[in-house]
């Protein structure tokens, strides 16, 4: 048998032979209550080391786009840009469950300028999201970034849906209607409704601001590193790590084991996608931080529970699961 401390370093670090050594060997030494305590434990430092590599890759990707001579140069670095915007989002995801830092205001600070570039207000994403949470397999279910399956049926809508060209105005429909006030339903208290109008009014000034000086001519660098990187590319990525949490599985049941995807895939996309693909795991314990998933979804394995095999099945699954509403 394992010991305790053989069985808490393998649910802390989720390495792999030591999760499956522990699921076979050890699963009855520690309650799952117990486990759960372990695996919701915040690194601090490790989310602090993740928003330095976003932050030095932003600006190395930057530097590139500036320097380079040539158009496909530029575009090459825009594309990656766009990338590392998109994961920036799924970071600002982790913020919003609270499980980057220990203290609110940091997970705050951190949420706000990851989510930024996307246009994304952290606190009307953390309150939709946790909506989503709570309704999902009901009529109620709504996330900020939803996608009808009926709009994703042909390769014209398809992409249409991708590059969310309405991201904009609606960005500013909802400001303007913030500023008239009216809010989201989600947003129920006046703390929230002050915080998401500071963060949207913040957001929607710089914005504003960047498009001025690119249209008078002061400079393009907003255009170069903001705009094209964020509405041609970033948008797009979002919107592909976003489609196999859900679609395609029947969202017309509560239970999270049919209405939710987990799939395995390489460590460099789970890193990019910030362990999305953990996503029943997600659902069923959202305080689970995110270097942990492994080990529960390992957990749950052990139990009968089985991953998709792959990334390209995942997304197998969500294009017969699109034909087969397209049926109904």
């Amino acid at each position: 048998m394992l010991e305790r401390s053989e069985a808490v370093s393998a649910l802390s670090w989720g390495n792999e032979n030591h999760i499956k050594l522990y699921a076979t060997a050890a699963k009855d030494r520690l309650p799952l209550r117990e486990m759960l305590r372990i695996w919701s434990q915040r690194s601090q430092g490790r989310s602090a080391v993740k928003l330095g590599i976003y932050g030095f890759t932003c600006i190395f990707l930057a530097v590139g786009v500036l320097t380079s001579q040539t158009w496909p140069s530029i575009l090459f670095f825009q594309i990656l840009l766009g990338l590392a915007y998109a994961h920036g989002l799924e970071l600002t995801h982790e913020a919003l469950h609270h499980n980057m830092f220990e203290r609110n205001i940091y997970n705050r600070i951190a949420g706000f300028l990851t989510g930024a570039p996307m246009f994304v207000s952290y606190t009307h994403y953390r309150f939709q999201h946790l909506h989503h949470h709570r309704f999902i397999g009901t009529d109620k279910d709504k996330e900020l970034f939803d996608y009808d399956p009926k709009s994703l049926r042909n390769p014209v809508t398809f992409v249409l849906r991708a590059l969310n060209l309405w991201r904009v105005p609606r960005f500013f429909t909802t400001l303007f209607e913030m500023w008239r006030g009216h809010y989201p339903e989600v947003l129920t208290t006046d703390t929230r409704r002050r915080d998401v109008l500071i963060e949207y009014s913040l957001i929607g000034g710089v914005f504003t601001a960047a498009v001025l000086v690119t249209v008078i001519g002061i400079t393009d660098i907003f255009l170069l590193l903001w705009f094209i990187p964020w509405l041609v590319f970033g948008e797009a990525f979002h919107f592909i790590i976003e489609l196999p949490e859900h679609l395609g599985c029947d969202k017309s049941k509560r239970d999270i084991l049919l209405n939710t995807r987990t799939y395995r895939t390489n460590s460099v996309y789970c890193y990019i996608i910030n362990g999305n693909n953990y996503h029943i795991e997600h659902h069923l314990y959202p305080y689970v931080a995110v270097q942990n998933l492994p080990s529960l979804s390992a957990y749950l394995e052990a139990k009968g529970q089985k991953p998709v095999p792959s990334t390209l099945a995942a997304f197998r699954e969500v294009v017969q699961g699109q034909k087969y509403d397209g049926r109904e």
